[in-house]
């Protein structure tokens, strides 16, 4: 299994993570997603990969990652050809409506402290993209040490 990262833009139009969360973890629940203009990208992660979400802001001079949520993503859904101007990207990663959500967030999201992370994601852009296993592995273990709940 590959595992991708997507990082979220707070001054983008979705707002901050942890609202995004909401969405997917209300009474009414949306399945977990993320969003790319990347089309190999973004197929490649719909085959059944781990894709983790990571919102980023820069305060002062410093930019601070946080970890919001990681899912299993099982569909592909391009924009919409009529209404193209609503989303700022090409492509949706979600779970399918007859698949099971595979996956775990934070209600509010986490800061990233882990040095091999932080170095990481701060030599590259912040597109979605493949992550290396230690990346990922750094990641679940911020999942598992600090309860994060499970989508199913």
């Amino acid at each position: 299994m590959e595992s991708f990262v997507v990082m979220h833009n707070p001054n983008n139009h979705l707002g901050k993570l942890e609202h995004f969360i909401r969405d997917f973890t209300s009474k009414e629940p949306q399945r977990p997603c993320s969003f790319t203009s990347l089309y190999k990208t973004a197929h490649a992660a719909a085959k059944v990969n781990t894709i983790y979400v990571v919102g980023w802001q820069v305060i002062g001079n410093e930019k601070i990652y946080e970890l919001g949520y990681k899912f299993v993503s099982t569909i592909n859904i391009p924009a919409p050809k009529d209404k193209p101007h609503q989303w700022l990207w090409k492509f949706k990663n979600s779970v399918s409506e007859s698949d099971e959500i595979k996956g775990f967030y934070f209600d509010m999201p986490l800061i990233i402290n882990s040095p091999a992370v932080m170095t990481w994601f701060g030599k590259k852009d912040n597109l979605m993209k493949e992550i290396p296993p230690y990346i990922a592995d750094e990641l679940d273990k911020i999942f598992k040490d600090n309860s994060a709940k499970s989508f199913s």
